[in-house]
């Protein structure tokens, strides 16, 4: 059966390959910044491409981030890290590199690697799972999960967590040269707490939700979307738990009202789209389906998100057999072969030849 849920991702990857799932919207937990040097001695010995670093600069910000070849995670943060070298390539105050770490793969298939995943960024190795690096900065830290990120000026961790984690407003403060390490930290501190007391609220209200009476979901979470929140990943959690408490009820439109009011408030969040979709068309046990409702929410879906349109078009595919438009079905799985990855690679691999 499937039901309308916050989503999951995994966001890290434990040294031995285990993995754990954090959910969203929840924030990813960033460890505290340990009170240790981050010395010279522990620069990585192999540059796969940039300018080596062979001893940091005084009042320099650098970036460095942890990945290796096995972790699904690191690879996934490397198009928003490349965003963030984009936006800050041409400021001589800032550095972002890459570090390989706790992975063997040779030094010529690293850079083959990064050179497919389209990474123009800085990037160093350690060059095995035990090396330089993993000794004498990883170690230390009690870092046993990556990606990871550490920002460091003057040898000193201003800033440490999951690289999802950066972006410019971070590195601006990160840049200023009156904050020092401990007030830096004292904030970052501070904003963990201010979060997870925020997230806490929020389960308290799903909660408030899931054990309320069918005839009071509706209002309950009307009321929580009309209240303070945290934007569409609140509003998401509020309306996916009144559709699962309604849907288990046997009340499959009021569920369904819930999913189309989450498609008004938050027409923008391509998450809710594409699940809002999903949700009607793949959930057999749905009675009354309303799949104009789906097929609308998947099409914006594709506006928000076009580069990744190939799992809505497969959607819409299923949604138009359901509704007997077998014309419309065929030509949505079309697009959904051509906007999948290997129906890109052949349309490139046509061009080529033209």
């Amino acid at each position: 059966m499937n039901v309308l849920r916050i989503a999951t991702l995994a966001t890290t990857c434990w040294i031995g390959g285990l993995t754990t799932l954090a959910t969203l919207p929840q924030a990813v937990a960033e460890e505290a910044a340990a009170p240790i040097q981050i010395l010279d001695e522990g620069l990585p010995p192999h540059w796969l491409q940039g300018d080596p670093v062979a001893a940091m600069e005084q009042d320099h910000l650098y970036i460095f981030e942890f990945w290796a070849t096995w972790c699904g995670p690191c690879i996934a943060q490397m198009p928003h890290l490349e965003e963030l070298y984009q936006a800050t390539k041409d400021d001589q105050s800032v550095s972002l590199i890459g570090i390989n770490v706790f992975d063997n793969t040779e030094v010529d298939k690293l850079k083959n690697f990064i050179k497919k995943q389209g990474v123009t960024y800085p990037v160093a190795a350690d060059g095995s799972r035990k090396g330089n690096v993993a000794k004498k900065w990883l170690g230390p830290l009690g870092v046993t999960g990556i990606p990871h990120a550490i920002a460091v000026r003057n040898h000193e961790i201003l800033w440490r967590g999951h690289p999802s984690k950066l972006n410019l407003d971070l590195i601006t403060e990160l840049k200023d040269p009156s904050r020092d390490a401990a007030a830096l930290e004292a904030a970052r501190l501070k904003k963990q707490a201010d979060d997870k007391a925020a997230e806490r609220a929020h389960f308290e209200k799903l909660g408030q939700i899931q054990g309320a009476s069918p005839d009071q979901v509706q209002s309950l979470a009307d009321s929580m979307v009309a209240g303070d929140h945290r934007g569409p990943d609140d509003i998401r959690g509020f309306r996916s738990a009144a559709f699962n408490t309604l849907f288990h009820a046997g009340q499959h439109v009021a569920a369904q009202q819930e999913l189309a009011k989450l498609a008004d408030e938050a027409p923008d969040d391509a998450i809710s789209m594409i699940r809002i979709g999903t949700i009607i068309v793949t959930t057999d046990e749905l009675e009354n389906k309303d799949l104009e409702l789906a097929v609308r929410c998947l099409e914006r879906n594709i506006e928000l998100n076009p580069d990744n349109a190939s799992v809505a078009y497969q959607r819409i595919t299923d949604a138009k057999l359901q509704m007997g438009d077998r014309d419309g079905a065929i030509e949505a799985a079309k697009l959904a072969v051509e906007h999948s990855r290997q129906g890109k690679a052949l349309n490139a691999h046509l061009d080529a030849l033209k």
